[in-house]
């Protein structure tokens, strides 16, 4: 490009040198300037002569409308080529602009990314950090579970075994207190077995081998509570005898001891005339 307009601006160089030297001539020609005075005589002999060509007026004109023409032309060209040469240079700048703004929007989106990628990487650190934290927390809760299941476990064994313990003791305490009782029911059994006789009347016409047996229920003070046949003679006037004579026996001699009392509060007496 830069080649091409040396090229034109030297023929436009030419064409003017042209146009100038055809008007001196013209010049010289119509005024007799170029032909030498009387004042002013050369020698010929160190003359050299010129051979001019002449042109006419009109010539003159189509050449000079030729190169304005020619020149008009370059001009445009050269205003073209300005013109091109703007929009290159605005193209130039667009295209710079552009890629200025795709520069700024790859590294905008570069710390989008970027941004992004932290966010990430602190959600996953987080996570990480809640899970971790959960999973202690989740032994801990299943070790204080173990913790609280083996000793309940613990706990029931100890209390199953005080129970059986206690319920031992207590069997053994409610032996020996029955135990007791009964002796101490044995001791009284003469004093029971004196007053029952004492109130008892048996019928006349009793016969011998007759035996009834007699449940008694007494209170802590040894009265009296209740009466019943559980065993009968046969003979409902012999067993009728035996209830009241119970009855009139009323209280019976009983341990003084209040423990015993629930070992002693049902008697069963058999009545048998033969035992006398």
């Amino acid at each position: 490009m830069k080649e091409r307009l040396k090229r034109i601006a030297s023929l436009t160089k030419s064409v003017l040198l042209t146009i100038v030297i055809h008007g001196i001539l013209l010049v010289a020609l119509f005024t007799g300037w170029w032909w030498p005075s009387s004042e002013n005589k050369i020698e010929r002999s160190s003359v050299t002569p010129i051979q001019a060509q002449v042109i006419s007026a009109k010539e003159i004109q189509q050449q000079v409308e030729v190169q304005k023409k020619k020149i008009e032309e370059q001009q445009q060209i050269a205003k073209n080529l300005e013109a091109l040469k703007i929009k290159q240079q605005q193209e130039k700048k667009k295209l710079e602009e552009l890629e200025a703004k795709n520069k700024e929007e790859v590294k905008k989106q570069q710390e989008l990314e970027a941004q992004k990628k932290r966010a990430e990487e602190k959600k996953l650190k987080e996570e990480k950090k809640k899970k971790a934290e959960q999973a202690k927390k989740q032994k801990e809760t299943e070790q204080k579970k173990k913790l609280a299941e083996e000793k309940k476990r613990k706990d029931a064994e100890r209390k199953i075994a005080e129970d059986a313990l206690q319920k031992r003791m207590a069997a053994e305490l409610e032996a020996k207190t029955e135990t007791d009782a009964k002796a101490a029911m044995s001791a009284l059994a003469d004093k029971i077995s004196a007053k029952l006789k004492s109130n008892w009347v048996r019928p006349s016409n009793s016969i011998v081998g007759l035996i009834a047996i007699i449940r008694v229920n007494l209170s802590p003070s040894g009265d009296v509570l209740s009466v019943s046949v559980v065993k009968s003679s046969g003979n409902s006037f012999f067993d009728r005898s035996a209830e009241i004579a119970v009855k009139k026996a009323s209280p019976l001699p009983v341990p003084p001891q209040p423990e015993f009392y629930g070992h002693i509060k049902v008697l069963y007496l058999k009545f048998n005339p033969d035992d006398d």
